[in-house]
């Protein structure tokens, strides 16, 4: 029996290797539900599930607000933009200079690389944290400025319908204080699959590539999906330069052995 003192260590090392030291749950593949969403879940979706969990979704976590987007047209964000839809959604600020230019970065370039696979139909929603701020004409010149496109929506509203609809889909801190402040914002992306009630939240800071394959998997039936070795294969879990770069084939093994030991 392997000595149990042991395996935080090796778990911690797996995670420093996979690139998703201080990513938290939702690197894992958790839900804004805290529940993971694994392969016997989507089946579950697939096989008639999809109207109760749906129903459950919506009465408990997408609140019909009424948002202007950066055109400075009124849209509820139920019925004009989850409704029927594949989403990803995140929340940010025009003034901030540490997480949100990144993540908007990644966000773009994810974009850019579903559409590339032939996935164009999925609703792409930003949502500032400042609202007095950032007004539709602000909006739109940040949109021009990190060229999102004309069909990405970016919302201001009033700051407790955004505080609503943040706790609704469960991007809030449990420190009152914390999530006040608009700096110390959660930099995940809330993924969703409304027609079949699926959701989950990945960081919007790692790698695009990373952020696309979560998107597919809430998108595409289980059967579509990659397996485990294509998805490693495709990019090196490494958030420095080299991300981006095809994995090594010692890099994966190291992964392996390292897996085996556990």
């Amino acid at each position: 029996m392997k000595n149990l003192t042991e395996l935080p260590k090796r778990r911690d090392a797996i995670v420093k290797l996979l690139g998703l030291a201080g990513a938290g749950a939702s690197a894992a593949g958790l839900g804004f539900f805290g529940a993971r969403q694994s392969t016997a879940n989507a089946a579950e979706v697939d096989s008639g599930l999809t109207g109760n969990r749906r129903n459950i979704v919506l009465a408990g976590n997408l609140p019909n607000l009424v948002f202007q987007n950066q055109n400075g047209k009124d849209v509820r964000f139920y019925d004009d933009l989850v409704k029927d839809k594949s989403v990803v959604i995140n929340f940010f600020y025009t003034s901030c200079s540490d997480s949100c230019p990144l993540a908007m970065h990644n966000l773009v370039q994810a974009k850019e690389d579903l559409e590339k696979r032939g996935h164009k139909d999925v609703v792409f929603i930003s949502v500032t944290l400042d609202p007095d701020v950032d007004t539709p004409s602000v909006l739109k010149e940040f949109s021009k400025s990190h060229d999102t496109g004309s069909d990405w929506q970016l919302l201001t509203g009033s700051k407790a319908d955004v505080t609503q609809l943040r706790r609704g889909l469960g991007v809030y801190d449990l420190n009152p204080e914390l999530d006040r402040d608009p700096a110390t914002h959660s930099g995940v992306a809330v993924l969703g699959n409304e027609p079949r009630g699926k959701w989950r939240s990945v960081p919007a800071v790692i790698s695009p590539i990373r952020i696309r394959q979560a998107i597919e998997r809430v998108l595409l039936p289980p059967a579509e999906w990659q397996n485990g070795r294509e998805a490693v294969m495709e990019v090196a879990y490494d958030d420095s330069s080299s991300a981006g770069t095809p994995v090594q084939a010692e890099t994966l093994a190291q992964m392996e052995e390292l897996i085996a030991q556990r």
